[in-house]
């Protein structure tokens, strides 16, 4: 760090070059407005030609770039674009910490002293590689990344475990610091759904490791719950045809299951209103949707595997992923007492309270300033 002046960070494109919305550019877009308030450090996010949602609400003065329309077929032009023009930025900006935001690697090593910070935020492609046609190839990138890294944050104690496992990196090179949650607002919101029956609430994708199949066959077992109670599905598309296969097998009526999306105003008022939330995920390198839930006062339903009770607390109740009937139970237990229901919502927001994005900042602060 140049002496008697602020240290200087810069966020790379990448992960704002290749999604629209999402966890990882949800996380990078907050980290950055926390710690761009600092006053010892300048932080700036490069987004030359950004079609990303949330780095286009980032203040303008710690973002490099402009918002541009998202135009099919011009993807890759676009990505190579920001790759150039953020290369030419890095070394014009000299930065102390360069934080890559993904894991397609590039010559890190700009200037001598550098230094380069990676964020691992699950091992999912490692662990469940039939479930991601990429995954050696993304695996190989998130080596390359984290060999280049003189320092790799974990979002978890989980994650980190995991990444020793799997890659054998000295922990000396790592951190754990948490996400925060403290971006959706908590003030009440109206129902949004039309019907008004009781509903429980599914949010984000559905394939794969994060196991929805488990949730329909709970939710079929129960004829009383099924027949008072709607499934409610937030993001994640239409329904498959295997899904909606598996749905008719299991007897589940098309008019229970319950397809909606929208913005976060939306999905604050799915949570406040909904009987409880199901996380059913066979792994999470942190688990962001529970504790937005618990957030919004509503009783969380989560499996009891990978970083999600490390992240959770006392404050769900869990189950075993691989048992429909467990999940069958669990739902009983919370949908079927007021008192258990009423003690979920309000453990469940204290503990949401302890994940916010300002210790995230402070702590990802303390950690650049140990490397420089």
């Amino acid at each position: 760090m140049r002496t008697g002046n602020p240290m200087r960070i810069l966020f790379d494109e990448q992960i704002f070059s290749s999604q629209k919305f999402g966890g990882i550019s949800r996380y990078f877009t907050e980290l950055v407005k926390a710690i761009g308030v600092k006053d010892d450090l300048t932080a700036k996010l490069l987004s030359p030609l950004c079609t990303n949602h949330y780095a286009n609400n980032i203040p303008r003065s710690y973002r490099v770039g402009i918002p541009f329309p998202s135009i099919a077929g011009t993807e890759k032009a676009l990505w190579h674009f920001n790759r150039k023009f953020s290369n030419a930025y890095i070394r014009l900006f000299s930065p102390d910490v360069l934080h890559q935001t993904y894991y397609p690697n590039r010559n890190p090593k700009f200037r001598p002293g550098l230094r380069i910070v990676t964020t691992i935020h699950d091992m999912i492609h490692e662990l469940f590689p039939q479930d991601f046609p990429d995954a050696k190839i993304t695996s190989e990138l998130k080596l390359q990344a984290i060999e280049s890294a003189d320092l790799v944050i974990c979002v978890s104690e989980n994650t980190r475990k995991d990444l020793i496992d799997i890659t054998g990196i000295e922990k000396a090179r790592t951190a754990v610091i948490h996400h925060g949650v403290d971006h959706i607002d908590r003030k009440p919101l109206p129902a949004v759904l039309p019907q008004g029956r009781p509903y429980l609430l599914y949010v984000g994708l559905r394939d794969a490791y994060k196991n929805f199949k488990r949730v329909l066959k709970a939710y079929a077992r129960n004829p009383e719950l099924m027949s008072h109670s709607d499934l409610v599905c937030f993001g994640g598309g239409a329904l498959s045809e295997h899904e909606r296969e598996l749905a008719s097998r299991l007897n589940i009526p098309e008019n229970k299951i319950v397809m909606t999306s929208g913005n976060d105003a939306v999905l604050c008022s799915l949570y406040q209103h909904a009987d409880a939330f199901l996380y059913p995920s066979l792994y999470e390198g942190f688990g962001l949707p529970p504790l937005e839930a618990m957030l919004q006062s509503c009783p969380v339903i989560s499996s009891n595997v990978s970083s999600l009770p490390e992240v959770l607390g006392n404050a769900a109740e869990y189950f075993d992923p691989n048992d429909s009937d467990d999940l069958s139970r669990a739902i009983n237990r919370v949908v079927g007492s007021p008192a258990r229901s009423d003690e979920l919502k309000n453990s469940g927001l204290t503990q949401a309270q302890q994940f916010t994005w300002d210790a995230c900042a402070n702590r990802t602060m303390k950690s650049y300033k140990k490397l420089v």
